[in-house]
């Protein structure tokens, strides 16, 4: 198969949340045990995987980190303050 053809496949979610990538694929991008990909999801549900060559970029690592950082929910912060506010009078 040429370098940087085309390839659609249907994969099946493990009941760990694995999937398998072809070896054809595998093959042809040269994705070895342990290499990296990175998952991007996006809000419509679709879902891109990019190889990884090297290290992180700059980008990369600092959206690792902020994804590391718990979320904020500002809806009950809000809501907490007006409770707040309408205890005390």
């Amino acid at each position: 198969m040429a370098q940087g053809s085309l390839i659609i496949e249907t994969l099946k979610v493990g009941k760990k949340g694995q999937i398998t990538i072809p070896k054809i694929i595998r093959d042809e991008d040269g994705l070895m045990e342990n290499g990296r990909l990175k998952l991007t999801h996006m809000p419509n549900g679709e879902m891109f995987l990019n190889r990884i060559e090297g290290g992180m970029t700059p980008e990369d690592k600092m959206l690792e980190i902020l994804d590391r950082i718990p979320k904020f929910d500002w809806r009950k912060v809000w809501k907490e303050m007006e409770e707040e506010r309408a205890r005390e009078g």
